[in-house]
C-alpha cells in the first residue's frame, strides 16, 4: 500500500487521517495489516511504501483539499518480525478540519466532498457528518475544548486546587452500586482477584438524569479516552447491552478483563483486572508508569463525562486498586524491586469535586492519587515527576 500514486487513493487515506484528527484523542493507523476471516494479519511494508507516507507529502496533498493540515507522524514498528508503518494522528487544536475542495475519482465517483467534516464512527468508519445529532456532538466537543482551555488559564491564575477527601454519596445509589457489584461478581471482577475500579457519582441523585438510552451511549462514546489505542471504558460490541436502568459492557480478551455500567441516574462504575497479571514476565506486579497513565486516564474520562451529564454541581470520584500486598511495584520492564512492596491490600481515594474542578484540575487530582498510591509502597515521588509522565501520556510520547 502506497500513499498514491493516484489522487483518489490519496484522498481515501487522507479522509481517514482527517477523520481521526476530528475525533476525540485522534488515533492510530497501522499500515501493512490485512483483515482476513475476522482476524488481522501483519503483512508488512517495504521501505518505499513507508517512505510514501512521509508527513510532508501528506501535508502537501492535504492543503489542496482541507482547511487545515492534520498533525500526523509516521513510525516504523516491528510486530512478529514484520515491519509495519504506524501513523499517529493528533486531535485538532482550536478548529476542526473541513474539506474545502471536491475530489473525484474514476467514473466521477466522489471521494472527498467540499464542506464536509469527516469523523470516525463507533464502527470504525470515516464518514462525513450528516445528522443533526452527530453535528451537535461534534460542536459540543469543539466548544468544550475551548471552554476547558479558558478555564485552565483561569485556574492557573488562582493556583493549585485544594484536595478534599469525599464523604459518602447519597444512599439512593446503594441499590445501583449493589446491582453493579453483582455483575462484577458474575464476571469474576471481585475479591479475591485484584482489580482496578472507578466510580463517578453525582452528589444529587436524579433517577432519570439521562432518560434516553441512545443519549447514554452517545455520552459514553464522547467521553471515552483513546490515548493508548485501547479505549477507556472499552465497549465490547458483542456484549454491549441495555438493562432496565442503563447500559453495560463486559470484555474478556487477552489482557483486558473488564466491565462497566452507566446508569440513567448518571452513576458510572467500572472494574478491570490488572493487565500485568496476564503476561508471563509481569504477573504479580504493578507498573509504576502504567499506574500513572491509568489514573490519569480515569480522571480525564471523569472530566469529560461530568461535563456531558451536568451543567453544574458536585461529583464524588472514587478510584483505586485491590490486591496490592500480592503485587510488587515495578519501576522498569526488566526488574522487580521487592523492597517496593506493601502490606496494604487496597488503595482507595475519593474526591468531592465541583464540575469546574473536574474540568480544569483533573490532572492535579490524578497526580495526587498516583502519589498516594506510591506512598503505600514507601516510594517517595515528587508531584513534578508524576506530572512529567502525565504530559508524556497526554502527548502520546510512549
Amino acid at each position: 500500500m502506497l500513499f498514491g500514486p493516484n489522487k483518489q487513493g490519496k484522498g481515501d487515506i487522507l479522509k481517514d487521517i482527517v477523520a481521526f484528527s476530528n475525533t476525540r484523542d485522534g488515533g492510530y493507523i497501522l499500515v501493512g495489516v490485512e483483515e482476513s476471516g475476522g482476524k488481522f494479519i501483519p503483512r508488512g511494508v517495504s521501505e518505499d511504501q513507508a517512505a510514501s507516507f512521509d508527513p510532508t507529502k501528506i501535508g502537501v496533498f492535504a492543503k489542496n483539499h482541507f482547511s487545515l493540515l492534520p498533525k500526523v507522524s509516521s513510525h516504523v514498528v516491528t510486530l512478529d518480525g514484520v515491519d509495519l508503518l504506524l501513523l499517529r494522528v493528533e486531535e485538532f487544536d482550536g478548529e476542526p478540519i473541513v474539506c474545502t475542495k471536491d475530489l473525484h475519482g474514476e467514473k466521477g465517483k466522489l471521494h472527498l466532498r467540499a464542506g464536509s467534516i469527516y469523523v470516525r464512527t463507533a464502527d470504525a468508519q470515516s464518514v462525513a457528518i450528516e445528522s443533526g445529532e452527530s453535528m451537535r456532538a461534534f460542536l459540543d466537543l469543539a466548544v468544550q475544548k475551548r471552554g476547558d482551555a479558558l478555564l485552565t488559564q483561569i485556574r492557573g491564575l488562582v493556583g493549585a486546587p485544594t484536595i478534599v477527601e469525599a464523604s459518602d454519596p447519597s444512599d439512593a445509589y446503594k441499590a445501583e452500586i449493589a446491582a453493579a457489584i453483582k455483575l462484577y461478581s458474575q464476571e469474576e471482577l471481585t475479591d479475591p482477584k485484584p482489580y482496578w475500579y472507578l466510580e463517578i457519582i453525582p452528589k444529587v441523585y436524579e433517577e432519570d438524569r439521562i432518560p434516553a438510552i441512545n443519549r447514554l451511549r452517545e455520552i459514553r462514546r464522547e467521553s471515552a479516552v483513546s490515548l493508548r489505542g485501547w479505549d477507556f471504558p472499552h465497549v465490547d460490541r458483542e456484549k454491549d447491552q441495555i438493562f432496565e436502568d442503563g447500559i453495560q459492557s463486559v470484555t474478556h480478551w487477552d489482557r483486558y478483563h473488564e466491565a462497566h455500567r452507566l446508569y440513567r441516574s448518571g452513576l458510572f462504575t467500572w472494574r478491570r483486572q490488572p493487565g500485568e497479571d496476564f503476561t508471563d514476565t509481569r504477573a504479580g506486579s504493578l507498573s509504576y508508569v502504567s499506574a500513572i497513565y491509568s489514573i490519569t486516564e480515569h480522571l480525564i474520562f471523569a472530566s469529560r463525562y461530568a461535563s456531558l451529564i451536568a451543567d453544574s454541581g458536585n461529583f464524588v470520584v472514587r478510584l483505586g486498586v485491590t490486591g496490592l500486598k500480592d503485587h510488587v511495584l515495578r519501576l522498569d520492564s526488566d526488574a522487580f524491586y521487592d523492597d517496593y512492596s506493601t502490606a496494604a491490600d487496597r488503595f482507595d481515594r475519593s474526591y468531592d469535586l465541583s464540575l469546574e474542578e473536574l474540568r480544569t484540575s483533573h490532572l492535579d487530582f490524578a497526580a495526587d492519587a498516583a502519589r498516594r498510591l506510591f506512598d503505600l509502597y514507601g516510594l517517595d515521588i515528587a508531584l513534578d515527576t508524576i506530572k512529567a509522565w502525565q504530559a508524556k501520556f497526554i502527548n502520546r510520547e510512549f
